[in-house]
């Protein structure tokens, strides 16, 4: 679920990036925002191209795509 895995993800591996202040243009503290970029977020964390330093393990990556190849729900 987002709330209780995808969002803690999120705030721990991307949160000094793409905090409050949105590099990119994605803040992970806007759900909207992150719903309208999931697709990118499930790309770039999937092809390690995000987080930078490429902290995500497999599962971490499985877990992203899992949730927005189910519709990136607020659940």
């Amino acid at each position: 679920s987002y709330k209780a895995q995808v969002h803690p993800l999120l705030t721990a591996k991307c949160g000094s990036c793409h905090g409050s202040g949105g590099a990119g243009g994605l803040s992970i503290t806007d759900f909207g925002i992150v719903k309208a970029k999931s697709t990118s977020i499930k790309n770039r964390t999937g092809n390690g191209s995000m987080p930078p330093s490429g902290s995500l393990s497999q599962a971490e990556k499985d877990l992203i795509a899992c949730w927005v190849n189910d519709g990136a729900s607020n659940n």
